[in-house]
């Protein structure tokens, strides 16, 4: 073993700094005026975004199909990027069709926003808000940063490895390094609120719509917790948008030590007649999951989950969580040369998706008349817990295939394996008619009249569970606010 000494490190560390050199270049960054090594040309961050932009697309929904809608987020973020450090025609703003709240920017000037988001928001001085914090991270070339950083950072950690002959000891540089890169994603978040506010203040917007909307934020991932284990979303806003308690305490500093705004726009009532009629919750492209049921009225099939399961319908698969960690997964194959490749499902379970794996039970079925087949098979998780699963796949047209896996531990997998049998034969097609009456809830604003309470309103929002919290949520309100005569609200209905 190689012993690390400081006249190593002195031997090593030029050998770093020509091999940096080498790998970046100066540019002078847009929202600071400073000049920084960057190993990601501004044109290569444009060509990353365009790379990207479609498969941020085809994960999430693609763009939600409201010109009018699409055409209102779009010139919110023109309007902002007219006062940002970068050419307005160098962003490209997209309004996504997915439920998550979230809103994110790709590199080269690829700002998104969720309709899920616009959910929570309740004007236009927020919505105004987070565009501008994303604006801020494409000026301040954020993502090229991080991957100079991380660049800088993996060779610094291979370079202690190699000095030191060790493995454990390039693996704690590695780690290291994963920390530095948490410390700068936090200093990020607080240069893009600088800057949000910034492009608030220069545009005319009230500022404190930033501080608003990381408040709206909040209360929705406190909604999320409160109701954990029925409405996973494994892609949030503080995922990808690491939040501390003094985050919104800071931006209401900003936005008050900013340019005053004579007159500044909020917006309310132009945005709730903006969001009107924009689906809540699950598209009917999307299928939707009610109650125990999950029905596609677009594809015009059908199936429920045992009592005691809630689903959660997720962009790639419908998941549901029951007791005693019992588990279900729907999805499709994927792959089209597959799916034409196998007729006989018993074949395709035992050669293709099952190929391996030790079960039984295995045979050709018919469910609601279609080509079928089903199996038990034996897993066992990372954790080391033993699973028994029943699946099955089903032929639904000539071009795909739908997949049932309803896992339970083995020590209870007798306990639930009619229940399941009979989830997998519940699975059947819908008629025209009966795919008709599935409609997808929308937002629309509501005048508050006299007699209205908030538990009377969210009674008509036809949402099973938790719906005076969701409305609190969709409408900024705490536990104590009450309802005033004539003021605006978010209803859901459909």
């Amino acid at each position: 073993m190689r012993k690390l000494t400081w006249k190593s490190l002195f031997v090593w560390l030029p050998l770093v700094a020509l091999t940096l050199t080498a790998a970046c270049t100066s540019v002078t960054n847009p929202a600071t005026g400073e000049t920084e090594l960057s190993a990601v040309s501004p044109a290569e961050e444009r060509a990353i975004g365009q790379q990207e932009h479609p498969k941020v697309l085809a994960e999430f929904g693609g763009e939600y199909n409201d010109p009018a809608l699409k055409n209102y987020v779009n010139s919110i973020g023109q309007s902002l990027a007219s006062n940002a450090e970068l050419p307005a025609d160098s962003f490209t703003f997209t309004l996504l069709d997915t439920p998550v709240v979230n809103a994110f920017a790709l590199p080269g000037g690829y700002v998104y926003v969720t309709r899920g988001l616009l959910t929570i928001l309740n004007d236009e001085a927020e919505l105004a808000g987070v565009m501008g914090h994303e604006i801020g991270h494409v000026t301040a070339r954020h993502g090229a940063r991080r991957q100079t950083q991380g660049m800088i950072a993996n060779i610094l950690a291979t370079g202690v490895g190699i000095l030191s002959g060790n493995r454990q000891v390039a693996q704690l540089g590695q780690v290291a390094a994963q920390g530095f890169l948490a410390s700068y994603s936090r200093d990020n978040e607080r240069e893009a609120d600088q800057l949000g506010v910034r492009y608030l203040s220069r545009t005319g917007y009230e500022t404190l719509g930033m501080a608003r909307s990381l408040e709206a934020i909040g209360r929705h991932s406190a909604l999320l917790s409160k109701v954990s284990g029925q409405e996973a979303q494994d892609f949030n806003f503080f995922q990808t948008h690491p939040q501390t308690p003094e985050r919104v305490a800071n931006t209401v500093s900003l936005a008050r030590q900013s340019f005053s705004v004579q007159n500044p726009v909020v917006g309310r009532e132009t945005y709730l007649n903006a969001i009107s009629g924009m689906v809540y919750g699950d598209s009917a492209d999307q299928g939707f999951a009610r109650g125990n049921r999950f029905v596609h009225p677009n594809m015009r099939f059908a199936f429920e989950v045992p009592n005691g399961f809630r689903l959660d319908n997720l962009p790639n698969a419908v998941l549901a969580a029951g007791p005693d960690g019992t588990r279900i997964s729907f999805d499709r194959e994927s792959d089209r040369n597959v799916v034409a490749r196998y007729s006989n499902m018993a074949n395709y379970i035992s050669r293709q998706w099952a190929k391996g794996a030790r079960g039984r039970d295995l045979r050709n079925v018919e469910i609601n008349g279609f080509p079928a087949a089903t199996a038990v098979v034996f897993m066992t998780a990372q954790n080391g817990q033993r699973f028994e699963a029943r699946i099955a796949a089903i032929r639904f047209s000539d071009t795909q295939i739908f997949r049932f896996l309803m896992a339970a531990p083995t020590q209870v997998a007798d306990r639930y394996a009619r229940s399941f049998e009979d989830a997998i034969n519940s699975f059947r097609s819908l008629s025209p008619d009966e795919a008709a009456k599935y409609k997808p809830l929308r937002i629309w604003p509501h005048t508050v009249q006299r007699g209205d309470t908030i538990s009377g309103l969210a009674a008509r929002m036809n949402i099973d569970e938790f719906d005076q919290e969701r409305f609190r949520a969709v409408n900024a309100m705490d536990a104590d606010a009450v309802l005033q005569i004539g003021q605006k609200v978010k209803v859901i209905s459909e």
